[in-house]
């Protein structure tokens, strides 16, 4: 899979996206406007992804990340991304393999519409997406998930 380090944000409201690549003191920021995609790039190219730490400000009033896949993510936690309607993690592109993501924190993530985990393969365990009401779409091929929970009167209908 090609390297691509733009990150694609689409803010929940009208924002400033900020972006830190790394333990850089810089951080890049971009105006936007709510429901409309904007791509981030770091200021510099990135030279490895096994310790890029990438901060991202601001996550509870970010709607999507069109494709975090290039970036091989390894620690997370989404809990606070409460407007994410759509998280792209995993790829179904041959050859693709994330094996750095062991766990996955989505919490309380009621606007999630599609979450996006293929060939993540040493993510396992149970994956808990009681409390994802609006989750339609759910890809996980190929990872090591032992159970999936979805929310009782949930709308999934792609698993």
């Amino acid at each position: 899979m090609p390297v691509n380090d733009t990150i694609k944000i689409t803010p929940y409201s009208d924002m400033y996206i900020r972006v830190m690549f790394g333990n850089a003191s810089t951080v890049v920021s971009q105006r936007a406007v709510a429901g409309q995609e904007y791509e981030i790039s770091p200021p510099t190219p990135i030279t490895s992804r096994n310790t890029l730490q990438v901060t991202i400000y601001a996550a509870s009033r970010i709607q999507g990340f069109s494709d975090l896949s290039a970036f091989y993510i390894r620690d997370n936690n989404f809990s606070r991304a409460t407007k994410l309607k759509t998280l792209v993690l995993g790829n179904p592109t041959p050859g693709y393999k994330n094996t750095a993501i062991e766990s996955l924190g989505i919490g309380a993530n009621t606007l999630l519409e599609t979450l996006d985990i293929r060939n993540l393969p040493n993510l396992t365990g149970a994956l808990n997406l009681t409390q994802c009401d609006n989750l339609i779409n759910l890809y996980a091929t190929n990872t090591s998930l032992t159970s999936i929970t979805f929310a009782t009167a949930g709308k999934i209908t792609h698993a």
